[in-house]
């Protein structure tokens, strides 16, 4: 069964760009993930310290095993002390 994450950041003022940039990069390789079908990463232009990322994984066990990766570590590493806070909403299909 498909599953789809929100997952909503809040940034500390002046860093969006910093995480942005990484981001953009990582995403490039979390989007070649066996199971990772979408990885879209949204902005609000009325806010500077909010980005959302919406993800599509094929199932439970192909998201659970990006989450086990050198890439996620890294990512975590750098941007853990760029985000005050964050969200994650869980949803599946309902096929």
């Amino acid at each position: 069964m498909k599953k789809f994450f929100i997952v909503e950041l809040t940034i500390k003022q002046g860093e969006r760009a910093n995480l942005l940039n990484y981001l953009n990069s990582y995403a490039v390789e979390v989007r070649k993930e066996d199971g990772c079908e979408c990885l879209d990463i949204l902005v609000d232009p009325q806010s500077n310290n909010s980005v959302v990322l919406y993800e599509i994984w094929r199932d439970l066990a192909s998201q659970l095993a990006h989450l086990e990766t050198k890439g996620f570590a890294e990512w975590k590493a750098f941007s853990d002390p760029l985000i005050e806070g964050f969200a994650v909403k869980s949803l599946e299909s309902g096929e």
